[in-house]
């Protein structure tokens, strides 16, 4: 786990701002709504019900991140002391589990952002619009969203990334597998315990079509760790930016304000 403690703590960091931000939008929202933070009511129950969808699913998210690399460590640490009772294949096979369900759960934020800003912006019957709901709000100049600020920076980032991501899920879930390749690397000094290095990677396919810039291993590819904390700290960046602008645009920025860009 060492060796990813700088990009865990990266991406601890913009988890943070994100959960911080989606309370921010929340808080506001109710204010402007009902004018009282504390009165019970309906649009209460379902904004803050929507608020911990989405921290849900970020929680989530960084759960599968800290499992890849946990899980990691620990294959290295089995091999080291009992190769010949451990298989590579296999554990490629776990990794890609992990890989997989982090990629579904990152879908599911982005569904789960989506119905927020669907119940907060356009109307509370837009609860359940889902992020491919949005996105083709956002492309329709006919369409109330489309005239909000974020629109075109929805319709660009459907268009160049959560695309991709959501072509890739919809590979592994309806069609065939799509694993990253594993490797094993074995290191000897004189006097010192043979050391096993596993490097496993993204799927090449949507390494290259996200552009991935986390290292890479040669005959492998990206590192898969490190990989999946770019995917997705590029992804909550972004949301915490479009949730940051939400704020100051379209509510009264009362509570925890958030200072102008």
């Amino acid at each position: 786990m060492e060796k990813y403690h700088g990009s865990l703590k990266s991406y601890g960091d913009a988890a943070q701002e994100f959960n911080t931000a989606v309370i921010g939008l929340a808080l506001n929202s109710l204010v402007d709504k009902v004018g009282n933070i504390g009165t019970e009511c309906q649009y209460r129950t379902d904004l803050f019900l929507l608020r911990d969808s989405v921290l849900y699913r970020l929680s989530s998210l960084g759960w599968h991140i800290h499992n890849l690399c946990k899980q990691h460590s620990q294959y290295e640490k089995a091999f080291s002391i009992n190769p010949g009772d451990n298989n590579l294949h296999y554990a490629n096979t776990f990794q890609s589990f992990l890989f997989d369900d982090f990629v579904f759960n990152l879908i599911s934020l982005y569904d789960y952002y989506a119905n927020l800003l669907g119940f907060v912006l356009i109307g509370e019957n837009k609860r359940r619009i889902g992020w491919d709901g949005l996105a083709k709000s956002a492309m329709d100049k006919s369409n109330k969203f489309s005239e909000y600020i974020i629109a075109d920076n929805v319709a660009k980032h459907e268009n160049e990334w959560v695309k991709r991501l959501s072509a890739y899920r919809a590979e592994v879930i309806h069609y065939n597998i799509q694993e990253g390749k594993g490797k094993m690397h074995i290191s000897w000094k004189q006097g010192e315990q043979v050391k096993y290095s596993l490097q496993w990677a993204i799927p090449d396919k949507l390494a290259k079509k996200l552009g991935l810039s986390a290292p890479s291993h040669d005959g492998v590819g990206v590192d898969l760790q490190l990989g999946a904390m770019e995917i997705a700290e590029r992804s909550i960046r972004w949301l915490s930016e479009s949730t940051n602008t939400i704020t100051r645009k379209y509510t009264s920025n009362q509570c925890q304000p958030i200072k102008k860009a």
